[in-house]
Formats: C-alpha cells, sequence, structure tokens
C-alpha cells in the first residue's frame, strides 16, 4: 500500500512539472515536458495519459499516432475522464487509432453525456437522428440535441 500510495504521490509530482513547462508554450519547455508526461502515465496518472493522448492526437512535440492515443485515452476514460471518453467515442466512430465500430461509439457518446459533457450530449442526438450506431430516430434525436443546446458546458 505504502509502494502505491508514493508511486501515485511520484505520478502527480511528474505530472505537475509537465504542466509547469507545457504552459510555457514553447517548442523547447513541450520537449521537457514530454518525458514527463511519459513517466508520469507510465505511473498510472490517468490526467497524464489523457494529456499525453492529445499531444499524439495534435502532433505536439511528437509525430501523430492514433493508435497510441487511443490506448492511452482507455486508460484515462476507465479512471472517469469525460474528455477521454469523447475522444475514444470519435475514435471508434471514425476509425481513426481503433477499429470503427458505431454502437460502441455511441454507447461511450453516452456515457461522456451522462457525466454532464454538452459535446457528447449533441453527439448523441445525432447519431440517434441519423442512426449512426442505432436505429435512425429523429424525434429522440432533436431532444438530445436540445438538451446539448440549453445545457451548461461541463
Amino acid at each position: 500500500m505504502q509502494k502505491e500510495s508514493s508511486q501515485t504521490a511520484t505520478a502527480e509530482g511528474l505530472y505537475q512539472q509537465a504542466l509547469a513547462y507545457a504552459k510555457r508554450g514553447r517548442k523547447s519547455q513541450a520537449h521537457r515536458a514530454l518525458p514527463l508526461l511519459r513517466a508520469a502515465a507510465a505511473g498510472g496518472h490517468a490526467m497524464a495519459a489523457h494529456a499525453l493522448a492529445t499531444w499524439y492526437i495534435h502532433g505536439i512535440g511528437v509525430r501523430k499516432n492514433f493508435r497510441l492515443a487511443v490506448a492511452l485515452e482507455q486508460v484515462a476514460a476507465r479512471a472517469g475522464i469525460v474528455e477521454a471518453i469523447f475522444n475514444l467515442a470519435f475514435a471508434y466512430e471514425t476509425g481513426r487509432g481503433a477499429e470503427k465500430d458505431t454502437v460502441k461509439a455511441l454507447k461511450l457518446y453516452r456515457r461522456a453525456a451522462r457525466l454532464g459533457d454538452q459535446d457528447a450530449m449533441y453527439e448523441v442526438g445525432r447519431c440517434i437522428f441519423y442512426g449512426v450506431g442505432t436505429r435512425k430516430n429523429e424525434p429522440l434525436g432533436r431532444k438530445w440535441i436540445e438538451r446539448a443546446r440549453i445545457s451548461e458546458p461541463a
């Protein structure tokens, strides 16, 4: 138990150091942040895994790698990070970094929507309205889209 606790503390410290470098905004700082993010993610830090995944999605300091981004987002999604859940849904819907699976994508969009993600609410509505990953149901799709429109951003 003691070892797990100190590992978590170490991963948090690495993540905070990486954030400090990344917030400086220069490319040279991103190169300093990258190994820290990698180490924090390897140490089980879910937010570090999510942050690193976004770097691989957008090619920040690394070559774009959607498969690796999906693997990292799965770690973060298991920890309940709503942005990671949304990104996984998008990956499964588009087949970018994961095998295309619209049913799984809709399930993930719904999970993120239940956690209050406004964009996910819209995506649930869009999927239902057009029949992506489910049977087409325009009235129900409109309800979800309206729910997204009137909800407060998470």
